[in-house]
């Protein structure tokens, strides 16, 4: 039997085609859709321009569905007045060239700055010049005279290059050659080195008492330069800034605003670098010129006797070949004056100067001499 022919409706086609695209999604999300919409700002046409709508997706893991909540921010007067800054994140990146504000964007937008900017090229200068020959030469200079230089940190080189230097300086006139000493010493004295070894080299070549005329000449006014360098503009805001970080000189500061003189002489014989005895001294500002002076001809001036007498004795007892020079009673009293000095003397000038009594302890103190002295004159009037 011949089936009847039928013509195709492509209405009711594309009717199919569409229903399958629709309700696949559907079976496969159990019915529910979700669209993609994006994060941006909306504005409704039935409100007002100042209502500005913040779209945000919140993500939930458990139903893998995004849910898409419109916040509305709604305000009368300036977005930028009454809008919380943190919602919106294009109003919380600060505007403007500021350095302030520069410190306030972002940490991205601070590297691609940095990024883009390009180094200075290098620039040849007159000053630049200056420097690299000045450092060129000095490096130069030292190297030829490294073996006079390396002297410096080995006492008994030092002496011998002392002694060495000192007999041809003594050839020349007494005014010369004591006038060159006195100098030499004075930036010696300045600088802060050892002055025991150039003392009793001084002693060996010029003798008693010349040699202790100029040594106590020269220390006591390098020592003076050294205070005046401290209190002066050169350098006395550098030395201040070092002196201040100091916690020995820090801690005396009290004692000395009581008693400067005592100070002043405490560091002088305690067992302290020159630089801090002269420098420190300096930084403490209680401390008058005339105290440090006479702080340094006491305590300095007793220690060129010694060290001069010393070389005086060295270099007699290196011209007694037969070893027939008694010993020096003077030399053996320095010495032993030295060896008081260096075992009970130092530490407890330390101890003194480290002793800061606190404030309740001074009243105390104070109430009990009040009540001594009463005490007294009443038994006094009885």
């Amino acid at each position: 039997m011949r089936r009847p022919e039928t013509t195709s409706n492509p209405i009711l086609v594309i009717l199919l085609v569409t229903t399958l695209f629709v309700s696949i999604p559907l079976a496969c999300h159990g019915g529910q859709t979700s669209f993609n919409l994006p994060s941006t700002s909306l504005v409704k046409k039935n409100i007002p321009r100042d209502v500005i709508a913040v779209m945000s997706n919140n993500n939930n893991s458990n139903k893998q569905t995004r849910k898409h909540h419109i916040n509305h921010v709604a305000t009368h007067l300036d977005i930028r007045r009454s809008a919380d800054t943190n919602d919106i994140p294009l109003l919380s990146i600060p505007r403007g060239g500021d350095a302030s504000k520069q410190q306030l964007r972002p940490i991205f937008q601070r590297k691609q700055q940095a990024a883009t900017k390009q180094p200075k090229p290098f620039v040849v200068t007159q000053k630049s010049i200056i420097v690299f020959t000045g450092g060129l030469l000095t490096t130069i200079g030292l190297w030829y005279h490294r073996e006079v230089w390396t002297s410096l940190f080995n006492k008994d080189k030092l002496q011998q290059s002392a002694v060495t230097t000192l007999s041809k300086l003594n050839d020349l006139p007494k005014v010369s050659s004591y006038s060159a000493y006195i100098l030499g010493m004075c930036l010696w004295e300045a600088a802060g080195l050892s002055t025991i070894p150039v003392e009793t080299a001084a002693g060996m070549v010029f003798g008693w008492p010349d040699g202790f005329v100029l040594n106590a000449t020269g220390k006591l006014l390098g020592a003076s330069l050294a205070f005046w360098l401290g209190r002066s503009r050169i350098l006395g805001p550098t030395m201040e800034q070092q002196f201040a970080q100091n916690s020995f000189l820090q801690s005396i500061q009290e004692t000395t605003r009581r008693n400067p003189l005592r100070t002043a002489f405490l560091l002088k014989f305690g067992p302290l670098p020159e630089t801090i005895k002269n420098f420190g001294s300096a930084f403490l500002k209680p401390i008058q010129w005339w105290m440090f002076v006479l702080a340094t001809i006491v305590h300095g001036w007793t220690f060129s006797a010694l060290w001069t007498y010393l070389g005086v004795d060295t270099a007699a007892r290196l011209e007694d070949v037969d070893g027939l020079l008694p010993p020096d009673r003077k030399l053996q009293i320095l010495l032993a004056l030295a060896l008081v000095n260096g075992i009970a003397v130092s530490p407890l000038t330390m101890i003194v100067l480290c002793y800061n009594p606190s404030a309740k302890d001074q009243d105390e103190t104070k109430q009990s001499k009040k009540t001594t002295t009463t005490t007294t004159k009443r038994r006094k009037w009885a």
